[in-house]
């Protein structure tokens, strides 16, 4: 089985001969996210992240930004004020979904959000269009300790309440989750994003989120953008590394969502009997090169390089999976071997002899 083993993984990363591209990278200013005339290689989106301003003055520095050209902006953690909460149809956010809707952009807007006499921390998304279309309850608030307490924990004496669930939500570019803040403390939070399909998290937050960060995206396979109030981004590959770690206030990022990572060690994809996929997909198709390889993850990137290609559909057509799927198949059927679930139930507990 180790001969085995060494044999399908030398196979694999003989075919791994490309050199590493950069996956992200910081455009000019002034750049359109839009129809630039040239046709688009991979999924690109371009992101802006903007730290915390006078609330006042939000949507006019967002109006300013979005001219240069983005596909999504991320605000900072209740930007309007912490323990001042206020409604979808306030002022402040009508003018950030003006915003959206005259630059033709995502934007997330954090806020302390009024619903009836219950207050939530939300990450808001706004569409294209300047409509909502999906709103993210914080799961993890800090709350009061001692519990009961009214002059701490971030809801203070307002009737603030904790998220029930962390929804993913599609645009055209791709599947976004959101997390705010303490959420950074919690892993249950980010394998649930993972569990959902999101392919881009989006953190705003009080603090940095620091290292963690990075072993979410490396753990979960999706990229992560950070939006602080102090004005720091971080970024993180799919791949856990770091792209970006910036501190000006201000930070632009381009992502390409067609970027695959797949599994060297996966029988299903390198099992001989099924054929050399990866070679001839590869073969027969020149827009798509290894754009990385992890020897000791024993993973590697998939990237398009031509306008057109599909990394995904090209991996259904060759009957082949991704390390996403991989993984998941593999935890459901150790799942059903085992007759459960290992993260949500575990086997009875034993008693130290």
């Amino acid at each position: 089985m180790k001969l085995l083993k060494c044999a399908l993984l030398s196979a694999v990363f003989a075919l791994i001969s490309t050199p590493i591209s950069q996956a992200a990278e910081t455009p000019k200013p002034n750049t359109p996210a839009t129809d630039t005339g040239k046709a688009k290689i991979g999924r690109p989106v371009r992101i802006i992240t903007i730290g915390q301003r006078k609330p006042e003055q939000m949507a006019e520095f967002v109006d300013r930004q979005a001219a240069s050209g983005a596909d999504l902006i991320v605000l900072p953690e209740t930007w309007p004020g912490l323990r001042k909460p206020i409604t979808l149809d306030d002022p402040l956010m009508k003018a950030i979904a003006a915003v959206a809707k005259k630059h033709h952009t995502y934007i997330i807007s954090p806020i302390d959000r009024q619903d009836g006499d219950i207050v939530y921390n939300s990450s808001v998304l706004i569409d294209r269009q300047g409509k909502i279309a999906g709103i993210y309850n914080k799961v993890f608030p800090v709350l009061a300790d001692p519990p009961g307490q009214t002059v701490n924990g971030e809801f203070g004496s307002l009737n603030g309440r904790p998220g029930r669930d962390a929804p993913v939500f599609e645009t055209d570019f791709g599947r976004i989750g959101m997390a705010l803040c303490f959420d950074g403390q919690f892993p249950e939070l980010w394998h649930r994003l993972e569990e959902n399909g999101a392919q881009l998290v989006l953190f705003s937050s009080m603090y940095s989120g620091g290292q963690a960060l990075g072993a979410y995206a490396m753990l979960h396979h999706y990229y992560v953008v950070s939006c602080t109030n102090g004005g720091e981004c971080q970024a993180y590959d799919l791949t856990g590394e770091k792209l970006l770690d910036q501190r000006k206030g201000l930070a632009r990022i381009t992502l390409d969502m067609d970027r695959t990572i797949c599994h060297t060690n996966d029988y299903y994809n390198h099992w001989p009997v099924r054929g050399k996929k990866l070679e001839k997909l590869l073969k027969e198709n020149p827009g798509v090169v290894i754009d990385k390889k992890m020897p000791r993850e024993e993973w590697y990137v998939l990237k398009a390089t031509q306008p057109g290609v599909d990394v995904p559909a090209l991996l259904k057509k060759y009957d082949m999976q991704d390390l996403r799927t991989y993984l998941r198949k593999q935890r459901q059927q150790g799942a059903k071997l085992r007759g459960f679930d290992f993260k949500r139930l575990g086997p009875p507990a034993q008693t130290a002899k």
